[in-house]
């Protein structure tokens, strides 16, 4: 902003009646001659919320029945653009209720028209400035306070006080109207040994930006709090589905993973997840909740300070399986199949290993009993972490668990995340040995567009996966962003390399038909398809998909 002089009142004048404007402007000119008020005079509402943004103003005196206002609400919304400045409210005779109205939005005083006396509204003037100031001077302490006992010092997060609160609300309401609620429970692991590592400040700085990129993923009445040292929660209401909460847990993880990629330290942080929802526990308030959930984190905890082994079977009877198809929209039929696990592989190299090979294990089961009744997709997708691609053994555990089950390798698209392709050198060796034995691979993509197009084309990929984070910035950007030419570079790559890209997590109509303007081919989402049991796949496969709003 830019401001007035110090030595005198700054007053704006909002008055669309050139009379009653007039009357106050004689009633001030000595003290505008004698350089004690200075007046700038607009008629319009709107006009006086573009000043006060421009200028500081000492005090604005207002007229309640301007033609773009709405009386007393016109203090309201000036007092929103800025609580630093004064206001006098203008009323006429019979009007001294809504001046009270007024005053109890926060104006400081009234005038009414007409009367006039200078020396009398300059002293006004005065009293209504000192007056403001000693309020905005109170609110402004009480709002510090406030954040302050009720926000985390280093992420500005709300804490665990204001958690609690929010929470409580927010489940009580979703119980009286009968909705869904969920709580979710993010623990950061290895912090402790990277403050050892590499001290406060590094460590501090990474959950600070995490919370940042966190909070870019949340909905209105989405809360996330820092409720520990390493332990962040969040609840929503509406709950959403189990797909909606893994996907989010997903991005939480996918930003994790791009923060450290810039940072390379023998430490690598990951994140336990757990998600409670309150209709399985009918009798349980949100400490309740909140327990239930740092439990299971303790537990996955507990479960990973155990070696894990290398096999295909530890946790296929905890895998609950739903299938994602894309589709070829120049032909509107399914073009593949991912399989998606319900639950989301932690972040220890056994675990995402073991995970994976349970996934490939179930995988194979199914496309055997698909297989038999005559239902045989042309091609199967899994998804890998990249640090599953670490573990000892687990390219060459891979391949014998297809090749139990009898199929071929080259039937499976293997979806490795893009932390791989970052630190390329440590997976190298892991992603030739894929290839060699014949899989298919697909680069999946985390929306960071800071992958090199030089190592997309060195790797012989088949294949790159844009990711929703990457599709609904894409939306958000109208076409005119650093998305559409990032886009354009994966799609000119791909075309000179026989790859394909699939954009995933088309959930409006509108982004489909925008990514297949821009050249997409391949698709998945729930304005295609949305994720399907076992059961449904057979009956809708060969039937064209019809595109949803």
């Amino acid at each position: 902003m830019t401001a007035m002089p110090s030595h005198t009142l700054s007053v704006l004048l909002v008055e669309d009646s050139p009379m009653d404007g007039r009357l106050l402007l004689e009633a001030l000119r000595p003290a505008i001659q004698a350089g004690e008020v200075i007046v700038q005079t607009v008629k319009r509402l709107s006009l006086a919320i573009e000043a006060l943004r421009g200028y500081d103003f000492s005090c604005v005196l207002l007229d309640l029945g301007l033609p773009d206002g709405n009386h007393v609400e016109s203090v309201r919304l000036l007092r929103e653009v800025d609580r630093k400045t004064a206001i006098i409210v203008l009323t006429g005779l019979a009007d001294e209720k809504l001046a009270a109205e007024a005053l109890a939005l926060g104006a400081q005083d009234y005038l009414v028209k007409g009367e006039n006396d200078g020396e009398q509204l300059l002293k006004q003037l005065r009293r209504a400035v000192q007056r403001n100031r000693q309020t905005y001077t109170l609110e402004s302490r009480r709002d510090k306070a406030f954040f302050e006992a009720s926000h985390d010092a280093l992420t500005l997060l709300p804490n665990a006080a204001l958690f609690a609160d929010r929470a409580r609300q927010l489940l009580a309401a979703a119980r009286a109207s009968q909705q869904p609620f969920g709580l979710a429970c993010l623990q950061v692991t290895g912090l402790d040994a990277l403050r050892a590592q590499q001290g406060d400040v590094l460590a501090n700085e990474l959950l600070k930006t995490l919370s940042e990129r966190w909070s870019e993923n949340l909905r209105g009445a989405d809360t996330l709090a820092r409720t520990g040292e390493s332990e962040f929660v969040l609840c929503r209401q509406p709950a959403g589905q189990a797909v909606e909460w893994k996907a989010l847990i997903e991005d939480c993880r996918h930003q994790l993973s791009n923060l450290q990629a810039g940072k390379p330290t023998a430490v690598l942080l990951g994140l336990e997840a757990a998600i409670i929802h309150a209709e399985a526990h009918p009798a349980s308030g949100v400490d309740e909740l909140l327990a239930a959930a740092r439990a299971q984190c303790t537990a996955v905890s507990n479960a990973q300070a155990a070696p894990a082994a290398l096999s295909a079977t530890p946790h296929s009877a905890n895998l609950t399986l739903r299938w994602q198809p894309w589709v070829d929209v120049t032909s509107l039929r399914c073009a593949g199949l991912e399989l998606q696990m319900e639950a989301v592989p932690t972040a220890s190299v056994a675990e995402s290993a073991a995970w994976t090979l349970s996934a490939a294990a179930a995988l194979v089961q199914q496309a055997q009993t698909w297989a038999a009744t005559g239902f045989t997709p042309p091609l199967f997708a899994l998804n890998v972490p990249a640090n599953a691609l670490e573990s000892a053994g687990f390219v060459t555990a891979l391949g014998e668990t297809l090749s139990r089950g009898g199929m071929p390798p080259g039937s499976l698209q293997l979806e490795i995340g893009e932390l791989a392709f970052r630190h390329l050198s440590q997976h190298a060796a892991a992603l030739s040995q894929l290839r060699k034995q014949g899989f298919r691979l697909l680069m999946d993509g985390d929306g960071s567009q800071d992958i090199s197009l030089h190592d997309f084309a060195a790797c012989t990929l088949d294949g790159y996966r844009l990711s929703p984070i990457l599709v609904r910035t894409l939306m958000d950007e109208s076409l005119h962003g650093t998305t559409r030419r990032f886009i354009s570079a994966i799609l000119g790559a791909s075309q000179q390399l026989g790859a394909v890209v699939i954009a995933s997590g088309v959930d409006t109509g509108a982004s489909a038909d925008v990514l297949r303007l821009i050249g997409l081919r391949y698709m998945q989402g729930s304005a295609l398809l949305p994720p399907l049991e076992t059961a449904q796949l057979p009956a809708l496969w060969d039937r064209a998909v019809a595109l949803r709003g």
